[in-house]
C-alpha cells in the first residue's frame, strides 16, 4: 500500500513537470525546475534550451560554439526566435566561446533572439561575431520585462538598421540590466551603443563598457536612445565615429529619462549634435552628479556635457575643458584637468557622495586621478581574469625628438595611451585599439594632439586597459639647443 502511494506521488510529479514542458530533456542532469535546473555542459545541450523555453538552466562547463553545425552557414540560430525565452538561464560564471551569426537579412539576433519575463544571469560570452539586419545584441536581441545580471560580453556586432547593442538590441517593458560589462566593437544605423541600442522603460545600474562605436544617429557609448529609462552608477570608455545625436554615454536622453552618478572618457569624431555625456537631454529628463572627459574631433553643435539648446535639469555635472577644447554649448560646469583630478578644486564635485558612491583616486592609478565608482561591476570577467599587468618602458629617456613607449599586456582587450604634463593636463591621447596578449608600442614625436611641439619637462605615461588605468611612468623631454 505504501509503495502504491509513492508510485502515485511520483506519477503526479511527472505529470506536473510534463505540463510545464520541462520533462525528458537531453541534458547532463536536473529536471528543469528552480531547485533542480537542467545542467548544460555542451554545445548540443545549449542548443536544446530552445525546446524548453520556460525552464531553469545552469551551465556547468565552458562551451565552444565554434564547431559544426553552429559555425556553418549563417551560424547560430538564436534561442527564442519564435516564442520568447521566459525561463532562467544561469551561466554560472562559465564561458560560451565563438558565438557566430552571419545573417545580414535577419533581425532579433544574439545568443537569445527574444527573452521575456525571465532571467539571464552570470553569463559570459567571449569571441563573438554577429552580423544582422536590426534589433540585435550579442546576448539578446530584444529583452522585455527581463532581469539581466552579472553578465560579461566581448566581441563584435554590426547591423544594417536600428537597435544594435553590445549586450542587447532593445531593452524595454521594465527590463533591468545590472552589474554587466561589455568589451565590444559595435556598428549600426540608428540607436547603436556598447550596451543597449534602445532602452525603453528600462533600468540600467552598475554597468560599464569599453567600446568602439560606429553609426548614423542616436549613438552612445553605453545606450543609443533612452526613453523613460534610468541609468545610474555606470560608465563608458569609448571611441565613437557617428553622424549626429551622439553622446559619450547616451545618444539621446528623452521622455523622463534620468542619468545619475555616471561618467565617460573617450573620443567622439565627426558628428553633429554631440555631447560628452548625451547628445540631447530633453526638458523632461535629468543629468545629475556625472562628468565627461571627452575629446571631439570635428563636428558641429558640440557640448562638453550636452549639445541640445533646451536641456532638462543638469545638476552637479562637469566636463574637462582641457580635453574637449572649444565647445558650442556650455551646459553644466566646465573645469580644467587640475580641477577635476585629485586634489579636486573646491567648486568641483559639489554635493557628491564620496562615502557610498564615488571613490577618490589618490594615486592616479585607478582612473587617471578622476573619481571612480566604489561599486565596480563585479562581472564574471573580474572573477575569472586577473588584472592585466602592464609593464611600461621608454627609449630613449630623456628624449630630444622621438620616444618609443612599450607595454607588455598579460590579457587581451581595449587599450589606449594617454600622456599628461606635470600640471595634470592631457597632452596626447593615442586612439583606442584592441590588442592581443603581448607587446604593444607607441611612437611619440614630442607633439601634442594639435601637432604643437611640447616644452621641456617631465611627462607621465598612462595606459588604460579594459577601462582600468595601469603603467603610470614618466619620460623627460629635452629640446636640442
Amino acid at each position: 500500500m505504501k509503495s502504491t502511494n509513492l508510485y502515485k506521488i511520483a506519477w503526479l510529479i511527472c505529470l506536473l513537470a510534463l505540463a510545464t514542458g520541462c520533462l525528458f530533456a537531453q541534458f547532463s542532469g536536473g529536471f528543469g525546475t528552480e531547485v533542480d535546473p537542467y545542467q548544460v555542459s555542451t554545445a548540443a545541450e545549449l542548443n536544446s534550451v530552445r525546446n524548453y523555453l520556460t525552464c531553469h538552466f545552469v551551465q556547468i562547463n565552458d562551451i565552444d560554439l565554434g564547431i559544426a553545425p553552429y559555425n556553418l552557414g549563417t551560424g547560430w540560430n538564436p534561442i527564442g526566435a519564435v516564442t520568447a525565452f521566459s525561463g532562467v538561464y544561469d551561466g554560472n560564471g562559465h564561458t560560451i566561446y565563438n558565438l557566430i551569426i552571419n545573417d545580414p537579412s535577419s533581425y532579433h539576433r544574439g545568443l537569445f533572439a527574444k527573452a521575456e519575463n525571465g532571467q539571464l544571469q552570470n553569463i559570459r560570452l567571449q569571441g563573438c561575431y554577429i552580423v544582422s539586419s536590426s534589433s540585435s545584441g550579442i546576448l539578446v536581441g530584444i529583452a522585455s520585462a527581463e532581469q539581466i545580471t552579472n553578465c560579461f560580453i566581448s566581441g563584435e556586432i554590426s547591423s544594417l538598421a536600428n537597435d544594435t547593442g553590445g549586450l542587447a538590441g532593445t531593452a524595454n517593458n521594465y527590463t533591468t540590466i545590472q552589474n554587466c560589462e561589455t568589451q565590444v566593437t559595435v556598428s549600426g544605423f540608428h540607436y547603436t551603443a556598447g550596451l543597449v541600442g534602445w532602452a525603453n522603460f528600462a533600468q540600467i545600474d552598475n554597468c560599464k563598457t569599453v567600446a568602439v562605436i560606429s553609426g548614423d544617429d542616436s549613438c552612445g557609448g553605453l545606450v543609443g536612445d533612452s526613453v523613460h529609462s534610468n541609468i545610474s552608477n555606470s560608465y563608458a570608455f569609448a571611441t565613437l565615429n557617428t553622424l549626429m545625436s551622439t553622446g559619450g554615454l547616451v545618444g539621446m536622453t528623452r521622455s523622463s529619462s534620468n542619468i545619475e552618478n555616471c561618467f565617460f572618457s573617450g573620443q567622439i569624431s565627426g558628428t553633429e549634435i554631440a555631447g560628452g555625456i548625451t547628445g540631447q537631454l530633453d526638458l523632461t529628463s535629468t543629468l545629475t552628479n556625472s562628468y565627461s572627459v571627452a575629446s571631439f574631433l570635428g563636428g558641429n553643435s558640440i557640448g562638453g556635457l550636452v549639445s541640445n539648446a533646451n536641456p532638462g535639469v543638469i545638476s552637479g555635472s562637469y566636463w574637462n575643458t582641457d580635453v574637449s577644447g572649444p565647445v558650442d554649448h556650455n551646459f553644466g560646469e566646465g573645469r580644467t584637468t587640475i580641477e577635476m583630478t585629485y586634489r579636486f578644486a573646491p567648486n568641483t564635485y559639489v554635493g557628491w557622495d564620496f562615502e557610498n558612491i564615488w571613490n577618490v583616486d589618490l594615486s592616479g592609478n585607478n582612473n587617471s586621478g578622476y573619481p571612480f565608482l566604489w561599486e565596480e561591476p563585479v562581472s564574471v570577467s573580474d572573477l575569472q581574469n586577473p588584472i592585466p599587468i602592464v609593464i611600461v618602458s621608454s627609449f630613449p629617456n630623456p628624449f630630444t625628438e622621438r620616444v618609443t613607449l612599450k607595454a607588455k599586456l598579460l590579457t587581451a582587450g581595449q587599450i589606449s595611451c594617454v600622456i599628461y604634463n606635470l600640471k595634470g593636463q592631457m597632452v596626447k591621447r593615442f586612439p583606442m585599439q584592441y590588442t592581443k596578449i603581448g607587446e604593444i608600442s607607441y611612437d611619440w614625436d614630442g607633439k601634442d594632439d594639435c601637432q604643437r611641439p611640447i616644452t621641456n619637462g617631465i611627462y607621465f605615461i598612462n595606459l588604460i586597459v579594459n577601462g582600468r588605468s595601469f603603467g603610470r611612468s614618466k619620460v623627460t623631454f629635452i629640446r636640442r639647443p
